[in-house]
């Protein structure tokens, strides 16, 4: 009763808040699914299996979004290799990344950007050099994390011109400035 009074109160409160949570609970679904106790059994399944992480994840393991979700990234793909997958990333990701590192790079010195990776680099003493650092190594160290690449899967014009379309929101969501009139 004390739980879904939490949940209803989130929901007419914040968005974000309930968004968050909703996060939550999928992640402890899935680290629950992950973690079942026949893993000996699961194995052989997943042997020629090929997860590919997005963005979003990448920048957890990069450490960008904050040491617990860096932690729990980790996790995730060891709980991948453990049952027997291989983690890739396709190169237009990695592009994608690489995006947000410059447009990070580009807004680190503006005291009106914000965003995730820029409000925990400067919380943690981090500068605009260490961003141009790891976007100099990020293939090298996606290497190092045993993370293979992969090329781009044949996409359609449509499909395209909607990765650009998100793209867009992915620089907003990492990277954003406020001005006087917000």
């Amino acid at each position: 009763f004390l739980v879904s009074d939490y949940i209803r109160e989130i929901h007419r409160v914040s968005s974000n808040l309930f968004s968050s949570f909703i996060i939550l609970v999928k992640g402890h679904m899935l680290a629950n699914a992950l973690v079942c106790e026949d893993l000996g059994r699961i194995h052989s399944r997943f042997s020629k299996t090929e997860f590919f992480l997005d963005t979003p994840i990448i920048l957890r393991l990069l450490g960008l979004l904050g040491p617990s979700r860096e932690a729990v990234a980790a996790q995730i793909l060891s709980l991948v290799r453990k049952l027997g997958g291989s983690i890739a990333v396709f190169e237009h990701t990695v592009e994608e990344v690489e995006r947000v590192l410059a447009a990070c790079e580009h807004q680190f010195d503006n005291p009106r950007a914000r965003g995730n990776i820029i409000a925990i680099m400067r919380e943690t003493g981090r500068s605009k050099s260490d961003l141009v650092l790891l976007r100099g190594q990020l293939r090298r160290k996606l290497t190092k994390l045993d993370i293979s690449a992969a090329r781009r899967l044949g996409m359609t014009r449509h499909f395209k011109s909607t990765s650009r379309c998100s793209r867009g929101r992915w620089m907003r969501r990492y990277v954003t400035i406020t001005t006087g009139h917000c």
